[in-house]
């Protein structure tokens, strides 16, 4: 089974299974998800302004 077919089986799923299961498989992946989690600083924050700034001047 492909990848691609996978994400299907388990979004597919994930829209009826009922509220222990979600919790359930949640709970297998919850470190993942938070390590995973994009941390914006402000540094970052600035730099993404910044550039978004220049964006809307260029458009003009």
């Amino acid at each position: 089974m492909t990848t691609i077919s996978i994400r299907k089986k388990l979004s597919d799923y994930l829209q009826v299974a009922d509220d222990e299961k979600i919790k359930a498989i949640y709970a297998l992946v919850e470190d993942e998800i938070e390590r995973s989690a994009l941390t914006y600083t402000d540094e970052l924050k600035n730099e993404l302004d910044q550039r978004f700034q220049d964006y809307k001047k260029a458009e003009k």
